[in-house]
C-alpha cells in the first residue's frame, strides 16, 4: 500500500540517534505520517500505536504502529459502508447476513468488506435470475395447462384452420349452386330465376361467413353479445 510504504520510508528517514530519542506531539505526528490527527487517535484507541507519559510519540514507534494499522486494513462499519458507496444500515445487513466478519472491537476489516460485497452481489445476481426463470415457467405450465384443457373440451381451434375449413364450405357451396340452374331446367326465364336467386343466396351467405371471419377475429365478442341478448 502507498501509505504503508510511505511511513516506513520516513520512518527509516528518522532512524538516526537524535530522531529516535525524539518525541513529538499529534500535530506532529500527524503531519510525520501525512494523515489526519482523528484517524492518528483511532489507531492509538485501536492499540497500534501509543504515547508515552507526557502525551508525546516516540517517532520510530509511532511509524511502525501507524505502519501495522494501516497493513491491518481495520476500519469501522461507517467507513466500509463509504468503500461500497452505501450506506451504513446497509453495511450492517450485509455482517448480519454472514457477508462481512467484525473483529473482536466490532469493526471490519478491508479486504474482508470488498469480497464480502462481491459474494453479496454474486448471490443477489443469482437469486435475481432463478427468480425470473422459476417466473417464466410457472408461466408457461399455466399456458400449457390452459391449452390443454381447452383442446379437451373441444374450444381449442386455430384460427387459420377454422377460416381455412370455412374457405373449403364456401367453395363446395358456390360450386353447388352455380351449376344449379341448368340442371334443374332448360327454360332460359327460368334458369335465369332459378341463376338470380341463387346469386342472391351465395350473396347472402358470403357476408354471413366474414362477419363470423370477423368475429372470430375479434375473439367471439360479437357471438357473445348474440347470446346475452337472446337470453
Amino acid at each position: 500500500m502507498p501509505k504503508v510504504a510511505a511511513a516506513a520510508g520516513r520512518a527509516k528517514a528518522q532512524s538516526t540517534p537524535d530522531a529516535i530519542a525524539s518525541r513529538i506531539s499529534l500535530t506532529e505526528a500527524a503531519a510525520l505520517v501525512d494523515a489526519p490527527e482523528i484517524e492518528l487517535k483511532r489507531a492509538e484507541r485501536w492499540g497500534y500505536i501509543k504515547r508515552g507519559t507526557k502525551g508525546q510519540y516516540s517517532t520510530p514507534s509511532l511509524i511502525a504502529g501507524f505502519c501495522r494499522y494501516l497493513a491491518s486494513g481495520e476500519m469501522t462499519v461507517a467507513d466500509a459502508a463509504l468503500l461500497i458507496g452505501n450506506s451504513a444500515v446497509w453495511a450492517k445487513k450485509l455482517i448480519d447476513a454472514g457477508y462481512i466478519a467484525r473483529n473482536t472491537r466490532g469493526n471490519v476489516i478491508r479486504t474482508d468488506v470488498v469480497q464480502g460485497h462481491i459474494r453479496f452481489l454474486r448471490d443477489e445476481e443469482r437469486r435475481t435470475s432463478l427468480v425470473q426463470n422459476e417466473s417464466g415457467l410457472r408461466a408457461a405450465r399455466q399456458r400449457e395447462v390452459e391449452l390443454r384443457i381447452a383442446e379437451r373440451e373441444r374450444e381449442l381451434v386455430p384460427r387459420d384452420e377454422a377460416e381455412a375449413a370455412m374457405d373449403v364450405v364456401v367453395g363446395k357451396v358456390n360450386a353447388e349452386m352455380n351449376g344449379l340452374a341448368a340442371r334443374v331446367t332448360r327454360d332460359i326465364e327460368m334458369r335465369t330465376k332459378i341463376e338470380t336467386e341463387v346469386h342472391a343466396s351465395l350473396q347472402r351467405i358470403s357476408e354471413a361467413l366474414e362477419a363470423g371471419s370477423e368475429n372470430l377475429a375479434s375473439g367471439g365478442a360479437d357471438a357473445a353479445a348474440d347470446t346475452e341478448d337472446d337470453a
